[in-house]
């Protein structure tokens, strides 16, 4: 529930809860040993997943994964003729979606740490967030899911992860992946230039994912990624101070980032600032705990601090 929330409220793409539910009863957790049970209440363009189709094509019941298909473009039109083939044609809306998805991650420090092709839908929004953590720092190997020993889905793994589950669809459809690979890299490498700057306060934007990036704003993203990795500087301490231009409070390493920056700026564009900047992400032992004690006005308090949009 609070996670959803503050992806909506950073602008970013989930499910939409609801309501949440108590039941009164208790379940038994390994570490925490008994907690209250809720029933979580959320909505969606659709549930259907990645594995909805997996599912079916592996027990040879292919048909039954194309009428998924079929229902799904019914109910979500695809905007664009980005190939001839209807087939290739979705699946190449659902990468440019997918791309979209896991650049927001990327840009935000969002670590989701579950990447089975069952909780990945076909809508490209977050689901499933029970070991999801927005991280501190730019860590690449970061991983905190205890189940994930070989870190297979370390932070800097999910643009790739995401990747391969979509290969492995067509695969199992026997369609080509080419128009996959296309579309789900190209919306990647634009969503990721367009969102790193759009939460640095820079209005930018091309008319279309596959238009080539201009250097300028490739340099601006890809050494902001590099200092913040350099430094181990605190990712949303760093934004803060550039979205009040507050330079100052950045190392001097910075400084011909600086300048390009405030020169890119002048050319592009800002967002107003908002009248509040939101918080840092709480974490999920922070929200286990509120929860477990009931606390329910601290946690709507949490929730509230993310209606604003950045």
């Amino acid at each position: 529930y609070v996670m959803s929330k503050v992806i909506q409220g950073l602008g970013g793409y989930t499910t939409d809860t609801v309501c949440v539910w108590r039941t009164g009863e208790k379940a038994f957790r390994d570490k925490e040993g008994f907690v209250p049970c809720f029933i979580l209440s959320r909505t969606s363009p659709s549930f259907l997943r990645f594995g909805s189709l997996e599912f079916h094509v592996y027990h040879d019941n292919k048909p039954t994964a194309l009428t998924l298909i079929n229902h799904h473009m019914t109910h979500q039109p695809l905007t664009h003729a980005y190939h001839p083939d209807l087939l290739l044609n979705w699946i190449s809306h659902v990468s440019v979606k997918q791309g979209r998805l896991v650049a927001w991650w990327m840009a935000y420090g969002f670590y989701h740490g579950t990447l089975n092709s069952d909780n990945l839908s076909l809508d490209g929004v977050t689901l499933d967030h029970q070991s999801s953590v927005f991280i501190a720092t730019l860590d690449e190997a970061y991983c905190s899911n205890p189940v994930d020993e070989d870190k297979m889905y370390a932070f800097g793994k999910q643009p790739a992860v995401v990747y391969q589950v979509i290969e492995r669809l067509c695969k199992m459809l026997g369609v080509g992946s080419n128009p996959a690979e296309l579309h789900y890299w190209s919306s990647y490498t634009y969503y990721l230039h367009r969102f790193t700057l759009r939460r640095l306060g820079l209005r930018w934007r091309l008319e279309h994912h596959t238009d080539p990036i201009p250097e300028d704003i490739q340099y601006i993203v890809r050494e902001f990624r590099s200092l913040l990795q350099q430094n181990s500087s605190d990712w949303w301490g760093v934004h803060w101070s550039i979205l009040r231009s507050d330079y100052a409070a950045l190392p001097n390493s910075w400084s011909s980032w600086v300048r390009a920056f405030t020169d890119l700026s002048s050319r592009v564009g800002k967002y107003p600032l908002p009248h509040r900047l939101p918080p840092r992400p709480p974490s999920f032992d922070t929200i286990f705990t509120l929860a477990s004690q009931s606390k329910w006005s601290d946690i709507e308090a949490v929730v509230s601090a993310y209606n604003v949009v950045l």
